[in-house]
């Protein structure tokens, strides 16, 4: 995401992006049975843009193949924009060159890597770019709250980081481009957790036993528990799942298809949980609420729970992205299961 994208230079980005597939000799081979297609977007409000100079910008690739429409797995892309000059090689070329020497072209500005955003005890709030280091500064965007903030969601699909404060109504948005702090959801009530990715957007956990959807298309709140009370969120290890789990302190699950809010499992009358995670296919695994039980629950039988002594008290779970593991065990105790 950087600002300033000529329009002149669209198809040359798309060549550039889709020639970069990884692997042995003859990538090219292997996406030629691949469309592709670019799209600019405001990185605040996500409409679609046309770059315009001095205005941040992102960039939406979008692969599919040719024949089954769906997107190609196990496809990295890797990016530059670099200005519109007669002495430019072809993007062919130049991806051929990244690919022998991992190296963008000279005077290009390379779209990948990581930012890393810090919260400090003062309040403030920093995001550095790592591929600055060498430069006069590699911070990008600062900004000072009068607090730290609780609970911090990164939201990459409109580069912000949406902020908690514990005791506040509503969400502070911070742009990791341009350090601008606004105000979200005010109408929130004493939100108690916050969840974003890229597959289902930004959700919020509400003081009144609610979880809801941040943006995107309208959708009514989803109960969790009967009653008000704090309510925690979950996604799954594997980030393509599109699902988020809720449950509220003093009892109470939900289970929901991020994108659409349809409920994959609801049991409002469910004991508490001391932590949980969701599988790919709605599988709750969790701790009782005195940690000493692990809880299984399936979203097409969820009377039925298997439960699994654990001979400890445990208060964390982490679970592999292809659920086949599971480990439960309690920050700075002994025993692991």
């Amino acid at each position: 995401m950087r600002p300033a994208v000529p329009e002149a230079i669209r198809a040359a980005m798309i060549a550039a992006l889709v020639c970069l597939t990884p692997g042995a000799a003859r990538a090219e081979d292997r996406v030629a049975s691949l469309t592709a297609g670019l799209a600019f977007f405001d990185p605040d409000t996500g409409a679609v843009m046309r770059p315009e100079s001095g205005r941040p910008v992102g960039l939406r690739v979008t692969l599919r193949d040719a024949v089954t429409g769906r997107a190609p797995r196990g496809v990295a892309l890797a990016g530059w924009i670099r200005p519109d000059s007669a002495g430019n090689t072809s993007c062919e070329d130049a991806a051929r060159g990244f690919r022998v020497t991992r190296r963008i072209p000279l005077g290009a500005t390379d779209l990948n890597g990581v930012l890393l955003l810090s919260a400090n005890r003062d309040g403030s709030l920093g995001v550095i770019d790592p591929k600055l280091n060498l430069q006069s500064s590699n911070m990008i965007a600062a900004a000072v709250q009068t607090q730290v903030p609780d609970t911090i969601a990164v939201d990459t699909a409109r580069m912000r980081a949406l902020l908690r404060f514990a005791g506040k109504d509503g969400l502070t948005a911070f742009s990791l481009l341009t350090g601008a702090v606004t105000p979200v959801a005010p109408d929130l009530s004493q939100p108690s957790d916050i969840v974003a990715s890229d597959g289902i957007g930004v959700w919020a956990a509400s003081g009144d036993g609610t979880i809801r959807r941040i943006g995107g298309p309208a959708l009514a709140p989803i109960a969790v528990a009967p009653g008000p009370g704090p309510v925690e969120l979950r996604l799954p290890a594997d980030p393509d799942a599109g699902l988020l789990a809720g449950f509220g302190r003093g009892g109470g699950l939900v289970v929901v298809e991020g994108a659409t809010g349809r409920i994959v499992l609801s049991d409002p009358a469910r004991a508490p949980f001391a932590d949980l995670g969701v599988l790919p296919d709605g599988t709750v695994l969790g701790l009782s609420g005195d940690g000493r039980q692990g809880r299984i629950l399936f979203p097409d039988d969820p009377g039925r729970e298997i439960t699994v002594p654990l001979g400890f008290r445990a208060a964390r779970l982490r679970i592999s992205p292809d659920g086949r593991f599971a480990a439960a065990f309690a920050p700075g105790g002994r025993g692991i299961a």
